[in-house]
């Protein structure tokens, strides 16, 4: 039993330990991040779509659940030969991440 207890303690402080990731993406060197505001987006090149959707409330790198989602913007850019998914929610960019 104390070896149980001793691996799951390891293991949540482990977990608990590692770093949190936020997406980002850098382009013309400087760096576009899920929780800056979405006055940054204009850096991400010419907008080529733009639609009314469900997005999640705060920062994520992941879906959320109907509960942690409200309405909000789903944006698609190009720059360079590059593309671009933002979702912005109240004015903050809450998903970005490079097409590929």
């Amino acid at each position: 039993m104390r070896l149980v207890t001793a691996v799951s303690t390891a293991i949540l402080a482990a977990a608990v330990s590692l770093p949190a990731t936020a997406a980002s993406v850098r382009i013309d060197n400087k760096i576009i991040s899920t929780g800056k505001p979405a006055s940054e987006l204009s850096s991400l090149g010419r907008r080529t779509y733009s639609e009314m959707g469900r997005v999640c409330k705060r920062p994520s790198n992941s879906s959320c659940s109907d509960s942690r989602s409200g309405w909000g913007r789903i944006y698609q850019f190009s720059k360079d030969g590059r593309s671009f998914t933002a979702h912005v929610y109240d004015g903050t960019i809450v998903y970005i991440k490079e097409n590929r």
